[in-house]
């Protein structure tokens, strides 16, 4: 059986991650999306999430398969949601967490790697008090949307980006993360 680890991210990771996140941006593109497709992220992105002690890996066998940042705390672009409701507002449950930056490699899609490293981030919140997780991403990007409802998340608006001037507008999904974790446990 595999062995499967979730655990920070350190710069003898960078070369796998991007080989990842170039992947997924062919993914996107062919889709037709704009996510991604305009320099963004790029090395300097993830150099900076692993000195900020931010970015995450999912390892099979030791080999880099998923990754994933982590943001704690307010963030200016969700300050305005529109289009929907939010269902568990920061005045009333405090900071929430962000999922930014999933991806996974194109050897081990379809094999739920991208749910296990979502849930192992939820435990991560929850051991930081955070209660609510947040997530963002394109209209067009079905898989991840697809994901992120099987992991108990619902949608809760929309966002709009500064870094895709082309199509900024992001589907907003959030969970409280006990919920989203009693799915699982």
């Amino acid at each position: 059986m595999a062995q499967i680890q979730v655990r920070r991210t350190t710069r003898d990771d960078l070369a796998e991650i991007m080989d990842i996140v170039n992947a997924a941006k062919a993914l996107l593109k062919d889709d037709g999306s704009s996510q991604w497709q305009n320099g963004y992220p790029n090395e300097y992105t993830f150099i900076a999430d692993i000195e900020a002690d931010a970015s995450y890996v999912l390892t099979v066998d030791g080999q880099v398969a998923a990754t994933a940042m982590l943001s704690l705390g307010e963030e200016a672009g969700y300050s305005k949601i529109y289009g929907g409701q939010v269902r568990y507002p920061s005045a009333e449950y405090g900071t929430f967490g962000v999922l930014h930056r999933v991806a996974v490699s194109p050897n081990f899609r379809g094999m739920g790697l991208v749910e296990k490293l979502c849930v192992e981030l939820f435990r991560e919140m929850r051991a930081e008090g955070i209660r609510v997780a947040r997530v963002d991403t394109h209209r067009k990007n079905v898989r991840m949307q697809r994901v992120l409802e099987r992991l108990g998340m619902t949608q809760c608006g929309f966002i709009t980006l500064d870094h895709d001037p082309e199509d900024p507008v992001r589907v907003c999904y959030e969970g409280l993360v006990e919920n989203l974790l009693g799915l699982v446990e």
